[in-house]
This record gives structure tokens, C-alpha cells and sequence, in this order.
């Protein structure tokens, strides 16, 4: 696959993606910049993915909203450990 194509007819360069290329493109941007993250910054950043997919669950599925209610504040998620010692 060229992702370097344009997605415009008659424009060669500078492309303009489409897209799914563009997509591709800025994942692997990220994977670019992420594989040289210390631990720390690595976990930071699953932490905070973490607690950002838990709150859509919470505010968007009532069984999760239920099931979470009482034992897990995604705010409160800071560290493996904490995660670990959630009971829902």
C-alpha cells in the first residue's frame, strides 16, 4: 500500500491522505515517539488510557456504571497497584 498518495486527483505532493492512511500514519508516529518512553512515562501513559476507557464504560453502560459505582473510581487509578486492589 502507498500511503503516500493524495487522496486529491492531480495532487502528487504535498498528499493529502486518506483516511485510513492518515491513520496508519499517526500510529505509527506514536509507536515512533512511545518505544523510547522510560517505564515510568510508559505507565503514566496506560494509567491515564486506563482510567479514560473506564470512565466511558461508567458513563455509557449501565452495567458497568452499576458494577463500578461502589468499588472503582477512575480518578483514583494512579498507580498498577491501585488497579490491582479494585474489586468490581
Amino acid at each position: 500500500m502507498n500511503i503516500f498518495r493524495s487522496g486529491m486527483t492531480g495532487i502528487r505532493w504535498p498528499a493529502f491522505l486518506q483516511n485510513a492512511d492518515a491513520q496508519q500514519l499517526a500510529m505509527q508516529f506514536q509507536f515512533e515517539q512511545s518505544q523510547w518512553w522510560s517505564p515510568e512515562t510508559l505507565l503514566a501513559q496506560q494509567l491515564a488510557q486506563l482510567r479514560s476507557v473506564l470512565s466511558h464504560a461508567a458513563a455509557t453502560v449501565p452495567y458497568y456504571r452499576e458494577r463500578f459505582a461502589a468499588a472503582v473510581q477512575p480518578d483514583a487509578i494512579d498507580s498498577a497497584e491501585a488497579f490491582g486492589a479494585c474489586r468490581y
